[in-house]
């Protein structure tokens, strides 16, 4: 994949599956009773602030906000990215 005149790696995962996964664990959720925000758990927009996770395994607070590409990026790998729980961590879900 060529993204800024550049050869990036492709995803490690499917950013499909990685979709379905966070939206079901958004789901248990708003189940169990969590604040809803905007229709996403309110927890996982409080201070210190959101996270985010793409497709390489990546989790940050940091990202890159892409009008080109309709966005928000990952800085690492440029892949876009989703909301995640703020208990996630760089590796696999």
């Amino acid at each position: 994949m060529k993204r800024y005149g550049r050869e990036l790696p492709l995803p490690k995962n499917d950013p499909e599956d990685l979709k379905k996964e966070l939206a079901r664990l958004e789901k248990i959720e708003l189940d169990s009773g969590g604040e809803e925000f905007i229709g996403l758990p309110g927890r996982w927009l409080d201070p210190p602030g959101p996270k985010y996770r793409c497709p390489n395994e990546h989790v940050s607070k940091t990202i890159l906000k892409s009008e080109k590409y309709g966005g928000a990026l990952c800085l690492a790998c440029h892949e876009f990215l989703f909301l995640t729980f703020p208990e996630d961590e760089d590796g696999p879900l």
